[in-house]
């Protein structure tokens, strides 16, 4: 069967409108583990805006100001190379894992699944009931025959993810507005952030939209991983997979009959709990997020019938088709791993080279020089000073290369607080008559016994 037709037997019914999954919730030891990890996820991104190191917090984007925070640190636009290696890394880490372990990104950590298992599912459970119970009062509604409360039970959970899209949207805007400014947005409304409120509002209607109706469409046909994750795995990557050498021929034992079938009873219970709606038995598919229900759902029923559980189980396709144990040393995960280690190093150099203090010196906007009024050749700099070493800091500019000449500092020694930039201008002071052309000069900077980056210029006179 091709993957199109494939998709249109999954995702459509026999009139052509969308199949609506009823996924059942299954109570084993994955899905509670996965389930687990999802919430702690979810506190993670509720409480993150909130908490504070070394009194900042442990990760905003700060757009208005171009500042980063990151676990007490604060990284400048010049940063820029640490976050093009950050992000390689993360593209790695992705080509690895995936090359290890198939997608446990999706079923595990994704948030689209996160929110949309956690919280949207879980909520209209709660609401509705089971699985049959929801499907059974839809096909009713469909058939036109309402049941008794229907609309009513869709307000109510409509309006609950309603709520809470706009509690996920203030918390995420938090991270680029800062904590005390979207707190204020929702407690004291004005008219005066149209900008923040427009991106709250866009950002929650995407999240209830998705979590509401999209739902696994945003796997199945928006995402792009799902697409290029055969490039990305091979035959010994772990994989959720149905053991077929120990399953088929599938069926159930009928008296009388001397068959011989295998430990698949073909009784659906891992497409019941699909959230893609598949059959996790036709092998390896783009919509399987691999999010382990049916793995718990099939060692059910394996207990119910004193079987021994793995049936549907993590493993490699290697292994599934009888070729023997999981090689985890490969040459795609050896060369990942390398290139891994090698940024990792190049991003801790990158750190320690990091000065603590930014500088910056250009020459003044005008004349390259000024003559004054008693003969006295002029140049002027600005020197512009960024503190990020967390701490109030002291600094001292020293020059030198200029013979018979003197300097001024609009400033000097320079107080600077945590995290301010300030701006300072030098002026260097020579008579006409003692220099001729281009005289290089340095500045050097010194805090608290350490010698900063110094800096060089060229002190400009006439020919």
């Amino acid at each position: 069967m091709s993957s199109q037709s494939r998709i249109s037997t999954t995702l459509l019914e026999n009139r052509g409108f969308r199949k609506w999954q009823y996924p059942d919730r299954v109570a084993g030891k994955w899905t509670l583990s996965r389930e687990l990890v999802g919430y702690v996820l979810l506190f993670i991104f509720c409480i993150g805006p909130w908490i504070t190191l070394n009194g900042k917090p442990i990760l905003q984007l700060n757009i208005e100001e171009r500042q980063f925070h990151f676990l007490g640190t604060t990284f400048a636009p010049n940063d820029f190379f640490l976050f093009a290696i950050v992000v390689l890394l993360a593209v790695l880490a992705l080509f690895l894992f995936s090359a290890l372990f198939g997608r446990i990104w999706c079923g595990w950590a994704c948030p689209q699944t996160v929110f949309l298992e956690g919280v949207y599912r879980q909520i209209e459970r709660i609401l509705e009931g089971n699985f049959r119970k929801r499907k059974a009062r839809d096909e009713t509604h469909l058939a036109g025959n309402t049941p008794k409360g229907y609309y009513l039970l869709k307000t109510v959970k409509h309006a609950i993810y309603i709520v809470i899209s706009l509690g996920f949207s203030f918390c995420f805007l938090a991270y680029f507005i800062g904590r005390e400014t979207s707190l204020r947005l929702i407690l004291q409304p004005s008219p005066d952030h149209p900008i923040a409120y427009a991106a709250a509002f866009i950002m929650a209607a995407f999240m209830y939209f998705v979590g509401g109706f999209f739902r696994e469409l945003a796997c199945t046909f928006v995402c792009p991983y799902a697409r290029f994750q055969s490039v990305l795995l091979d035959r010994y990557s772990i994989v959720i997979g149905y053991d077929k050498i120990r399953g088929e021929p599938r069926g159930k034992y009928q008296r009388g009959t001397t068959q011989k079938l295998g430990d698949c009873v073909d009784c659906s219970r891992c497409i019941q709990v699909c959230p893609t709606g598949i059959d996790i038995r036709n092998g390896l598919q783009l919509e399987c997020i691999q999010c382990t229900a049916c793995m718990d759902a099939c060692d059910e029923v394996m207990v119910k019938l004193k079987r021994p559980k793995g049936l549907i189980r993590y493993g490699s396709t290697a292994e599934f088709e009888g070729e023997g144990k999981v090689r985890i040393l490969r040459l795609r995960t050896v060369l990942y791993s390398l290139l891994m280690l090698l940024f990792i190093g190049i991003a801790i150099l990158q750190l320690k080279q990091r000065d603590l203090v930014e500088i910056h010196l250009q020459r003044a906007a005008g004349n390259p020089y000024l003559i004054q009024a008693d003969g006295t050749l002029r140049n002027t700099y600005l020197l512009i000073l960024n503190n990020r070493s967390g701490k109030k800091v002291h600094i001292e500019i020293l020059a030198d290369g200029l013979p018979n000449g003197n300097w001024s500092f609009t400033e000097n020694p320079v107080m600077l607080n945590e995290d301010e930039k300030r701006q300072i201008t030098i002026y260097g002071l020579v008579p006409l008559n003692q220099i001729r052309g281009e005289v290089p000069i340095t500045f050097q900077f010194k805090t608290e016994g350490i010698t900063l980056q110094p800096k060089t210029a060229k002190f400009l006179a006439p020919e």
